[in-house]
């Protein structure tokens, strides 16, 4: 009924870890990414998505995520042409396996929205092992995953980071601005 009620993000994990055991579907997280847009960020995700360029785009959400999320925080690395996206979730709220392949779809889709159907990133890196069975990661993320490494997130060419988001409204970014800094 309340859209803007907030529930205690380790109470959602738990959620999602048991869901994910009760159904018996390793990917029940990332399965879930797929019905994540923008405006499931609420007012952060409005505000991202009339940012000019991804890069920005992605700075606002990184800046503005904890008015959506206080247990994840994301961080931009880039090196020799490659930027890598991470999502940290904070200790505190033991986030497993599901709530971290959701956060990564919703990540992946977002990126796909801004940089077209047909983008691909180098690659998509998990903490955790892989899945007994890779079909629903493949079919949703995609063939460059990596598992059990030192971080999540994905890596995509710094030039893509600038592209222009086509959908942008400078206005509504003015007046989304306006109410987050209210």
């Amino acid at each position: 009924d309340n859209t803007e009620l907030r529930i205690p993000a380790a109470a959602v994990m738990r959620l999602m870890e048991i869901s994910g055991e009760m159904s018996g579907e390793e990917a029940f997280g990332l399965r879930l990414s797929v019905t994540r847009r923008l405006s499931s960020f609420g007012v952060v995700g409005m505000l991202a998505r009339d940012e000019p360029t991804l890069r920005q785009a992605l700075d606002t959400l990184t800046r503005y995520l904890y008015l959506h999320n206080e247990s994840l925080t994301t961080q931009i690395h880039e090196s020799g042409g490659v930027a890598v996206i991470e999502q940290l979730f904070l200790p505190s709220v033991n986030a497993g396996r599901q709530a971290i392949e959701m956060a990564m779809g919703a990540l992946y889709h977002t990126l796909c929205l801004a940089l077209g159907k047909g983008w691909q990133p180098r690659s998509i890196s998990f903490m955790h092992p892989p899945p007994a069975n890779l079909a629903w990661h493949r079919s949703i993320l995609g063939s460059n995953l990596l598992f059990s490494q030192d971080h999540n997130g994905i890596a995509l060419l710094s030039s893509d980071m600038d592209a222009p988001l086509d959908f942008a409204d400078p206005v509504m970014r003015q007046q989304m601005r306006q109410l987050v800094n209210d």
